[in-house]
C-alpha cells in the first residue's frame, strides 16, 4: 500500500502535465474495490476553475498516463477519477455535514 502523500504527489503532477494550466485544489483519494474485488482509488478532483474548462479528451484519458505513474510507486490499484467544480464540492460538503 502507497504513502497517501506519494499518491497525491503523482496524481498531482499527471493532472498538471495533462491539463497545463488548469488549478486543481482538493484532491480526495479513498481506496476502494470494484464489483469483482479489484482494487481502485476513488480520486475526487476539485477544480478551482469551471469543470468545463478542462478538455474532455484529456479528462477521459488520463488514466492511461497515470497508471505507469503509480506502477513507478508500486500503486497497482486502478484510478477511478471524476471532476468537480469547487462550488459543487462545498455544496456536496454543506449537504453532507
Amino acid at each position: 500500500m502507497t504513502d497517501m502523500r506519494k499518491l497525491e504527489k503523482v496524481i498531482r503532477d499527471v493532472l498538471k502535465e495533462r491539463f497545463g494550466n488548469v488549478k486543481f485544489d482538493t484532491i480526495d483519494i479513498k481506496r476502494d474495490y470494484d464489483a469483482d474485488g479489484d482494487e481502485i482509488l476513488r480520486i475526487l478532483v476539485v477544480v478551482e476553475d469551471a469543470v468545463k474548462r478542462l478538455d474532455a479528451s484529456r479528462a477521459s484519458t488520463v488514466q492511461r498516463y497515470m497508471r505507469p505513474k503509480l506502477a513507478d510507486i508500486q500503486e497497482t490499484a486502478f484510478p477511478v477519477i471524476s471532476y468537480v467544480s469547487r462550488s459543487d464540492y462545498r455544496k456536496q460538503k454543506a449537504a453532507a455535514a
